[in-house]
């Protein structure tokens, strides 16, 4: 269960001090249905897969940060290469969703990352947008339409998450 002590308990169980522990971030966007590495700085799109009943995206880099100051570097060059754009309603309007997530790993010897013991994620959403209020039109408007049918996509999904919660199988 997320958000009580039992986590911290969970980790200090697993605590092997012959053993490497790093921490990764990385920083993705979702723009007009395509996935772009905010860390990366070039536009390539990467993949959604499923690896042994899991989602991941594909060719996302993960960069390891040792100080907290590294982290939020990271995290502000990122921001910076949201795409944004001006409407009638925002001057700079953030025109997709990005995700930025900070995994704590486990790591034995040289053989790389052998565990995920905590993962965080959070989700920066682009708002929802009328037509007639902010008058896009073309690219504006197609980035509008793709903002607007994801976040009624996240809606179901938490719709479906909420009611399995409530469900018994």
């Amino acid at each position: 269960e997320f958000g009580n002590y039992d986590n911290f308990e969970v980790i200090q169980q697993q605590y092997d001090p012959q053993a490497q522990y790093v921490i990764l971030f990385s920083a993705l966007e979702i723009y007009n249905e395509k996935l772009l590495d905010l860390l990366d700085g070039k536009s390539k799109d990467l993949k959604l897969v499923e690896e042994s009943g899991e989602m991941v995206v594909k060719g996302v880099q993960e960069m390891e940060v040792k100080t907290l100051d590294e982290a939020l570097q990271l995290l502000r060059n990122a921001r910076s290469r949201i795409q944004t754009g001006q409407t009638l309603c925002n001057a700079d309007s953030s025109r997709s969703h990005s995700v930025f997530t900070i995994s704590l790993c486990k790591c034995e010897g040289t053989t790389g990352i052998a565990q995920i013991l905590a993962k965080l994620t959070v989700c920066d959403l682009a708002g929802s947008e009328r037509a007639n209020r902010t008058q896009n039109s073309g690219t504006r408007l197609k980035e509008a339409s793709n903002i607007n049918q994801s976040l009624v996509v996240l809606g179901r999904c938490l719709e479906v998450l909420r009611w399995n919660q409530t469900h018994s199988p």
